[in-house]
């Protein structure tokens, strides 16, 4: 391989890498339309011990009794 053929392939490399964050970076705030459980059937209930696991999964922290949770409409309530 020559320098230039090299080059070609890392400036190749580069606009990938590129585009590729673009497009992430335009679609990290799509809304959710639906959520659907994973084989047509019904989502858990609050009361379920599958709906506490998936929980902590999406917040990536533990529920243990004793936590709350604060609804905020905006972001003014959450930094008044």
């Amino acid at each position: 391989m020559t320098f230039a053929n090299v080059g070609y392939l890392l400036l190749g490399l580069i606009g990938t890498l590129l585009a590729l964050m673009g497009l992430l970076s335009a679609v990290k705030g799509t809304p959710v339309c639906t959520v659907d459980a994973l084989g047509g059937g019904p989502l858990p209930g609050v009361r379920d011990s599958a709906f506490r696991t998936g929980m902590e999964l999406v917040t990536r922290a533990p529920l243990v009794p004793g936590h709350e949770v604060a609804i905020y409409s905006n972001g003014d309530e959450t930094y008044p």
